[in-house]
């Protein structure tokens, strides 16, 4: 087995505006405030979007099977960024 042991560092609240997209402004923020690794959650609600709900088929590269919704839904995801080593 291995693993490792983190501590926490910095915690950030981030409150997006109407017609702000979710994913631009993570990596956004990832970028001003020099993130390398860190673990987003995401509540709230969204009038619309799309969003990656699994693969189309088995394949390598995945295929990501979209789907899309033009009416209000509550939403909970979690997002992580973690820079590659070697």
């Amino acid at each position: 087995m291995k693993y490792s042991v983190g501590n926490i560092g910095r915690v950030m609240l981030i409150r997006l505006d109407e017609n702000d997209d979710v994913l631009t402004t993570i990596e956004a923020l990832a970028g001003k405030e020099r993130i390398q690794n860190g673990l987003f959650f995401i509540i709230g609600s969204l009038k619309k979007g799309s969003l990656v709900s699994g693969a189309e088929t088995e394949d390598i590269p995945v295929v990501p099977l979209w789907n899309h919704f033009e009416n209000n839904h509550e939403i909970s995801g979690i997002e992580t960024i973690f820079q590659m080593e070697g």
